[in-house]
């Protein structure tokens, strides 16, 4: 009977073990204000990807240099795909001019330029199958 609830414990908790959560690192460069707060989107789905209020999990960081690092923590391993904004003004939306076009500074996960409407997740996705660091420079 020992033997049995030893084998039990063994496999439950090893398959607690192989669910490791990993960091994300986002290093943002090319705030041109030093003030407001950037405004992450982390996205695990293209048919979210990157629509407002569709995140997986969203992140707000105050504004205090030219570049800032932002460490998320506890991301399943998965792809993702981030979308981000630099709220200037701190009235939590993207400013954007008659056509559409952010006023305020933005970018995608693997530096997309978008030239006529936002990138889609293939192009901005990166998979997390460990810590990462990835460096996002904001366009405007």
């Amino acid at each position: 009977m020992r033997t049995l609830v030893f084998i039990f414990y063994f496999i439950r908790f090893s398959l607690v073990a192989t669910t490791q959560n990993y960091n994300l690192t986002i290093n943002i460069s090319n705030i041109q204000d030093i003030r407001g707060e950037i405004r992450i989107g982390i996205y695990n789905s293209s048919a979210d990807f990157p629509k407002e209020g569709k995140a997986y999990r969203n992140v707000v960081a105050k504004v205090v240099s030219s570049t800032t690092s932002i460490e998320i923590n506890d991301l399943a391993p998965n792809d993702y795909g981030i979308a981000l904004f630099h709220d200037d003004n701190s009235d939590k939306e993207c400013n954007r001019n008659i056509m559409g076009i952010p006023l305020e500074g933005y970018g995608f996960s693997n530096n997309i330029k978008p030239i006529f409407s936002a990138p889609n997740f293939d192009e901005c996705k990166f998979s997390l199958k460990q810590n990462v660091s990835i460096t996002i420079k904001l366009i405007h």
